[in-house]
């Protein structure tokens, strides 16, 4: 395969007009081959990506060692890269410890900013967002102990979209929230959420009804979902006047 590409590059070098390629798939008659057909293989695609204008280039049928695929971050284009869940978990450390913006924002532009595969410790995602302005898209259920930097993260959710955000992380924010009266950061929280304030199976005391309260009073077309929520008596009087602010309500 690899020789194939390098016949196809120096024919495109000879002098035929640059094609667009939606789509670039690498894809090789074994399915582990070794390390140094994937180096040639990849040698190849980069010499391509010079004279071709590839819109996606899919990796996700191998792995690579991530430091391999630095060549492609820094190509200067409109490229996308696919990559498998363990080459990306990889590249992602390797960019970490590179400690440079510049790779920092390439990388997060060609992968879409989502990380939501990778298991992320909070000083790999914290350097991500300093070292970039891309927005970054995570998987909460698997990045549990992003929940203990709350504090932290709350600069940053305007830039960072949770999936699978738990009920606990959504009741720590709110009192974060609350706690230091940032109302600035209502509406990063809820963009983050898809805009849902899931409150699920959560026992409030009356200073989380409190930060409800305050967060609703920032809010606008938000959504609740109190399904099995335990709310102290009289404290649901002061919930109910903000619910002109709720477009959908679950509760049990």
């Amino acid at each position: 395969m690899a020789v194939k590409l390098s016949r196809l590059v120096r024919r495109t070098e000879r002098g035929a007009t640059p094609l667009t390629v939606p789509e670039l798939s690498l894809v090789l008659k074994s399915s582990q081959p070794p390390e140094r057909v994937l180096s040639r293989a990849l040698s190849s695609v980069a010499s391509l990506l010079r004279l071709w204008r590839v819109q996606c280039l899919d990796l996700t049928d191998f792995w690579f060692q991530g430091h391999s695929l630095i060549t492609l971050l820094c190509h200067q284009g409109p490229l996308s890269l696919r990559l498998n869940s363990d080459t990306l978990q990889q590249l992602t450390v390797v960019v970490y410890e590179a400690q440079d913006k510049d790779l920092t924002q390439w990388f997060l532009e060609k992968v879409g900013g989502d990380l939501t595969s990778c298991r992320l410790d909070w000083e790999v995602l914290l350097s991500l967002l300093q070292h970039s302005t891309h927005n970054i898209t995570v998987d909460l259920r698997k990045n549990r102990l992003l929940e203990k930097n709350i504090s932290d993260l709350l600069p940053f959710l305007g830039r960072v979209t949770l999936k699978r955000s738990s009920s606990s992380f959504v009741k720590s924010s709110i009192r974060q929230i609350y706690d230091s009266r940032a109302s600035d950061c209502v509406s990063s929280l809820l963009r983050s959420s898809d805009h849902w304030i899931n409150l699920n199976s959560r026992e409030l005391d009356r200073v989380d009804c409190t930060a409800l309260c305050f967060t609703l009073q920032h809010s606008h077309q938000v959504k609740v979902n109190l399904l099995w929520t335990s709310i102290p008596p009289g404290e649901i009087e002061s919930i109910l006047p903000l619910l002109d602010r709720v477009s959908q309500l679950r509760f049990s």
